[in-house]
C-alpha cells in the first residue's frame, strides 16, 4: 500500500493494520463495525419451533375469561335458576387440588 500525499491512501482501503497506522485506531474500529453491519443475521427455525410460534400467537389471542359462559352463568344466578349439588362442588374442588379420587371411595 502505497500513501500518495495528494490521494490520500491508494488501494481499495487496506488492511486493518494499514488503517490503525494510517488514522489511528477509531477508524480501523469504525471500518471493522461498517463492515459487520453490512452482513445479514440469519436464523433457521425448525418446523417444529414454527409450529409451537404459530400455537403461541394463536393462544395469546384467546382470551382468559370466557365472556359468553360467565354471562349465562351470571344470569343463572341472579335469575335463581342456577344450582348445583354439593357432589359438584367437592368433585371440582378435588379435581382443582390435584385428587382425582372419587368421593366417599377413597
Amino acid at each position: 500500500m502505497r500513501i500518495d500525499p495528494n490521494q490520500g491512501l491508494s488501494g481499495a482501503q487496506g488492511t486493518a493494520s494499514d488503517r490503525v497506522a494510517a488514522d489511528g485506531p477509531a477508524a480501523a474500529s469504525r471500518s471493522s463495525w461498517q463492515t459487520n453491519a453490512n452482513q445479514l443475521d440469519e436464523a433457521n427455525l425448525s418446523s417444529d419451533a414454527v409450529e409451537y410460534s404459530k400455537l403461541t400467537s394463536a393462544i395469546a389471542n384467546v382470551p382468559d375469561v370466557r365472556q359468553d359462559r360467565v354471562a349465562s352463568l351470571q344470569q343463572a344466578i341472579q335469575s335463581g335458576t342456577y344450582s348445583v349439588t354439593n357432589q359438584q362442588i367437592a368433585g371440582a374442588l378435588l379435581r382443582d387440588s390435584g385428587t382425582t379420587a372419587p368421593i366417599g371411595k377413597q
